[in-house]
């Protein structure tokens, strides 16, 4: 293969939609930051709800059910028993909160 083969090779895959180990990198700090900043929010709001004595299940939802969600996704890839436990323990934590949001309970 010579260099313009390879070239076009590499242009037809990232057309396809396939990116570059650069832009896997990039998009992986990207979602990195988005999850913390979110997080972050989520911890603000937590305590602004906390200090009105409102109840907070629905952040709570939002939080173990994306933990919930990352730890599924390792399961299927790594296959690993911890993250089993995390992903059973981060769903049973989310459908509580949900059933807690439903109920209207504080």
């Amino acid at each position: 293969m010579d260099k313009e083969e390879i070239l076009q090779k590499s242009r037809t895959e990232n057309a396809a939609g396939y990116m570059d180990e650069r832009e896997r990198g990039l998009r992986l700090q990207e979602d990195s930051f988005a999850l913390g900043c979110g997080l972050l929010l989520a911890i603000i709001l937590f305590i602004v709800k906390i200090l009105r004595d409102q109840p907070a299940a629905d952040l709570l939802v939002l939080v173990t059910g994306m933990s919930a969600a990352g730890f599924l996704f390792r399961c299927v890839k790594r296959r690993r028993k911890s993250d089993v436990f995390w992903a059973s323990l981060c769903t049973l934590l989310a459908l509580f909160y949900l059933y807690r949001f439903f109920a209207g309970a504080a």
